[in-house]
Order: C-alpha cells, then sequence, then structure tokens
C-alpha cells in the first residue's frame, strides 16, 4: 500500500509528493533553488544584464534580470503558489477529518466505506497517472506553443553562420534568449557598448534550462488543477447521488449559520487567495508586456487608460487593448484561471446549495408540523425552539467561507480576469468595486474599533 504520509492532493504521484513534503523551510528551498539556480546560470552564461536603447532614444534593459515574468516569477511567484498549494492539502485533510469528527459528514456504510478522507485517497490514488500524463501532455503543448518560433530562429540563424552570414531572418523578439545574435542582427536595437554578446551553445543551453523550468512548474500547475478538480468532484458525487456512501447531516443551529462546513471555509479562503495573488500577477505583467512594447512605464499606460474612461468610443481601441502584446505564456495564466474558478464554484453553487435546499424544505416542512404540534399543546418553549431553528434555516450560508466573503472574492476575481484581458475594463470595473468595497471595509473597521472598546471596558470594570 503507498504511504498516505505526503499531500492528499498528490496522493498516487510520489515523486511529487516528495516534493511537497518535509518541513516548510526545506519546502520553500526546493521550490525556490531552481530559479535561483537560472539566475546564477544567467550570469555564468552572460544574459543576466542586457542594456539597449531603442531608436526612439528609449532605454531599456533585455537581460533576463530584468524580465518579471521569468525572474520575480520563478523566484518568488511560483515558490509562494506552491507553499500555498501544500498548505492547501493539509487544510484538506484537516477539514474533512474534522467533519467527520462532529459528525456532520457520516458514512451511510461504515464498513465498507468508514471515512470519506481515506477513500478519497484512495480514488485520487487511482487516477494519479492518468492526470499526471495529462498534464505532462498539456504542458508539452505549452512549451512546443511558446518556443516554437525560437527553435526554428534559431535553426535558421545556424543555417546562415554556416553559410558565413552574420544574421538570418529577423526574429520577432530580440532578448536574452537570442543574445548570442551579432549586433547588426538586432536591427533598430542598439545595444550597450559594454555588452558582449555570448556564445551561440551557451546561450542555447540556457534557454533549454530556462523553458524546461517553465514546463516543469507547468506541469505542476497543471496537476494541481486536475487534482482539485477531482477533489471537488468526488466531494459532489458523494452528496450528490441517493446511493452514495457518505451524506453530509448540516448543523442547522450552528452559529456561524454555515450549516456546520465552516472548516472547507478555510479551503476556499485559502483558494481564492491563491486565485487573487496569481491574478493580480498575470495583470501586472499584462501591463509590463504593454509597457514594453510601448517603450514607456506601466505607469504611463495607466495613466493613458485612466483618461480614456470618460472617452467610451476609445475603450475598444487596439492601441488601449494591446492584444497583440500577449505571448502564449500570458495567455496560458489567463486560460487557466477559468477551470479555477470552475472548480472552485462546481461544489457550493450547484451541489451544496441543490442538497441543502432539499434538506431545508424537508426540515421547513418537519419544523412547521411540530411547531403547529406544540402550539396546540401549549407549549410555549417549543413552539418558540421551532421558530428559531427556522430562522437559522432561512439565513443559512451555502459558501462554506460564508455567502457574503465569497461573493466579495469572487467580485474581484472576475475584475482582474476580465482586466487581464481588457485592461480598460480593469480600471472601469476596479473603480465601480471600489467605492462600494472601502465603504463596507470601513464600517468594519469601525464595528471592530467599537466592539474592541466594549471588550476594554469590560475588562476594566467587570461590574459594567
Amino acid at each position: 500500500m503507498p504511504s498516505t504520509d505526503g499531500p492528499i492532493l498528490f496522493e498516487g504521484n510520489p515523486r511529487v509528493q516528495r516534493l511537497y513534503s518535509g518541513s516548510a523551510a526545506a519546502f520553500l528551498l526546493r521550490a525556490s533553488a531552481p530559479g535561483l539556480l537560472m539566475l546564477v546560470l544567467a550570469v555564468l552564461a552572460g544574459v543576466a544584464s542586457i542594456p539597449a536603447t531603442y531608436p526612439d532614444g528609449d532605454q531599456d534593459n533585455l537581460g533576463i534580470f530584468w524580465q518579471a515574468n521569468w525572474s520575480l516569477t520563478f523566484v518568488v511567484v511560483v515558490p509562494a503558489l506552491l507553499f500555498c498549494t501544500r498548505l492547501l492539502s493539509t487544510r484538506i485533510e484537516h477539514s474533512l477529518g474534522q467533519l467527520e469528527e462532529i459528525e456532520v459528514i457520516v458514512p451511510t456504510d461504515p464498513e465498507r466505506h468508514p471515512s470519506l478522507l481515506s477513500e478519497i485517497r484512495r480514488r485520487i490514488r487511482e487516477r494519479a497517472r492518468l492526470f499526471a500524463i495529462l498534464s505532462l501532455l498539456g504542458a508539452a503543448a505549452l512549451l512546443i506553443a511558446d518556443s516554437f518560433d525560437l527553435v526554428v530562429w534559431i535553426n535558421a540563424q545556424v543555417d546562415a553562420m554556416a553559410n558565413g552570414e552574420l544574421c538570418g531572418p529577423r526574429f520577432a523578439e530580440m532578448d536574452w534568449v537570442s543574445a548570442f545574435a551579432d549586433r547588426s542582427c538586432w536591427h533598430d536595437i542598439e545595444l550597450s557598448p559594454d555588452f558582449v554578446p555570448v556564445g551561440l551553445w551557451t546561450n542555447v543551453a540556457f534557454d533549454i534550462y530556462a523553458y524546461g523550468l517553465q514546463t516543469f512548474w507547468a506541469f505542476l500547475a497543471l496537476l494541481m488543477i486536475s487534482k482539485l478538480g477531482l477533489f471537488f468532484y468526488l466531494m459532489a458525487d458523494y452528496f450528490g447521488r441517493d446511493d452514495s456512501p457518505f451524506r453530509i447531516e448540516p448543523l442547522w443551529d450552528d452559529p456561524s449559520r454555515r450549516l456546520g462546513l465552516a472548516s472547507l471555509g478555510n479551503i476556499y479562503n485559502l483558494m481564492l487567495t491563491m486565485l487573487i495573488l496569481f491574478e493580480g500577477y498575470v495583470v501586472l505583467h499584462r501591463f509590463q508586456e504593454v509597457a514594453q512594447n510601448e517603450h514607456s512605464s506601466i505607469l504611463s499606460y495607466l495613466r493613458e487608460l485612466t483618461v480614456a474612461v470618460g472617452e467610451p468610443p476609445r475603450w475598444l481601441d487596439p492601441e488601449l487593448l494591446q492584444l497583440a502584446t500577449v505571448d502564449v505564456g500570458t495567455w496560458f495564466s489567463i486560460l487557466i484561471i477559468g477551470p479555477f474558478v470552475f472548480v472552485i464554484c462546481w461544489f457550493p453553487l450547484f451541489k451544496i446549495r441543490n442538497y441543502i435546499e432539499e434538506r431545508r424544505i424537508e426540515l421547513t416542512k418537519e419544523y412547521a408540523l411540530a411547531r403547529k404540534a406544540a402550539k396546540a399543546a401549549g407549549d410555549e418553549a417549543a413552539t418558540d425552539a421551532f421558530d428559531r431553528k427556522a430562522r437559522a434555516l432561512d439565513g443559512s450560508s451555502v459558501w462554506p467561507n460564508g455567502d457574503r466573503t465569497a461573493w466579495r472574492f469572487l467580485y474581484a476575481t472576475i475584475a482582474l480576469w476580465v482586466g487581464s484581458i481588457m485592461p480598460m475594463a480593469f480600471i472601469i470595473l476596479a473603480s465601480l468595486l471600489a467605492v462600494p468595497e472601502v465603504l463596507t471595509l470601513a464600517a468594519d473597521l469601525i464595528n471592530r474599533v467599537l466592539r474592541w472598546g466594549d471588550s476594554s471596558r469590560a475588562l476594566r470594570d467587570p461590574s459594567a
């Protein structure tokens, strides 16, 4: 029997489990080491810094140290997301165990299926190989799409050099991936006199490492999303059919009004936080691509968008949309958000909601009949108790982390996702959502201060 000591999401993939196991410090070191090694290799290969000047006089650095989608992503963003994935897997195990402990999740056949946690581990393990293959194929497809033009250009460049020519056909993106090209091959880009083009095969070897690392992280991202999708599919499947080996027994008198599912809220809060952080990075990178293409700054582009808010005819102007600047990696980052949001929403909105609504209707009928009997018998205490249960039913959240919190997360997610495709939409949605959100946050802060003041006075004067 395979070990179950590793993260549940990667059950059945022992090598990936080992990557996510161990102490937090050791894991972060493993996660950031490949990116740090890439930066060290960039210095050794001579592609870390490539100062350049464009024909209009704008200066830029085309070295990998100044490419945030490579240096920042692999050293900071990816390790942070991997750490959140590890934490998410731990929370899934803890939450399921807690739900079984308080008997919100109950086995219908304890002898055959005594534990939901062990059952989900088993089913994730059964599909682990298939998901690993599909994730690997997806990552390979990304690699081919993202590097195809580069490979063709390098091949043409090698042929040209073999024929005694300095330059082959013009390449669309002259930067660290093609730093071996002669100065005359950079066309209208003027390189700093201090920069010496690196050797061809040194540059190619570094490109292979960098793109290989990107492919590996894409594989882990696809594997994580597929495993999360499987986890929520299994949860939905168990609680969406009559012959399910498990059932939900909601706590209708839950003081948090989350039907006893509040422990799952930790999973949702972390998933939504991961999504918001990743989307924020994608939007920032999108603006960075536009700024690089225009040889300007991100602030200049934001100012241009802000000015255009009052000019609706310009909202779909190609100069503002700048879709031509979106590369394959950015499109991958944008499109991968869709399945992630679907995974997050499916279980509460389409499964828990239906299941809870059915139980809510059944129990409402039971409460109504019991209240009627209690009232006829003159039992006022029982009548009041049934009234309280009915009100609890009516105000219960479908989302485990609370309806209000979940929808606020989703509104922000939608604004960021739309904005990553249409930056103008990001400015408009951010403006529309910011005003009520700021007011809400201010009201929450005032409420917290008042409650803190009340509790402080109570501590100083117990008789108050």
